[in-house]
């Protein structure tokens, strides 16, 4: 039997971020694949409807986003063991405490700054991938 390849679930409302961090990610791993989304409520309906089989090997979420925010998110899939093992990172432009506190209490494993440069984005898809990689 063939094992599905490894994917990536991103979300983030603003498009050229999310297309920013997706040309990064594959730009360092070539054969990633990446599903993206506008939106929170998105990324849970999508969810939803998947085989435990084929569920992503890292979650990456924009903090502020429409109808519900990256912590929103993070909040509602606690509540399916299915996703307990899969590292959800939270990205946001915000440094305040008080997201990443929120984030970091919800279940991100890592809370990351979304970067103002092309070699930052490189180094947060880097650090994606090794989170895929590693599972937990």
């Amino acid at each position: 039997m063939m094992m599905k390849p490894k994917w990536i679930l991103l979300a983030d409302d603003d498009p050229e971020d999310r297309e920013m961090l997706e040309k990064a990610i594959y730009d360092v791993a070539p054969t990633a694949m990446v599903k993206t989304f506008p939106d929170g409520k998105k990324v849970i309906e999508f969810l939803a409807g998947r085989d435990s089989s084929d569920l992503p090997c890292t979650i990456v979420l924009d903090f502020n986003m429409p109808f519900l925010n990256g912590s929103q998110v993070l909040e509602e899939i606690k509540k399916y063991p299915v996703y307990a093992d899969i590292p959800k990172l939270i990205w946001s432009t915000s440094s305040q405490d008080y997201f990443i506190q929120t984030s970091l209490n919800m279940g991100a494993k890592d809370y990351m700054i979304k970067p103002a440069s092309q070699e930052g984005f490189t180094f947060l898809a880097k650090k994606i991938i090794g989170h895929c990689m590693s599972g937990k």
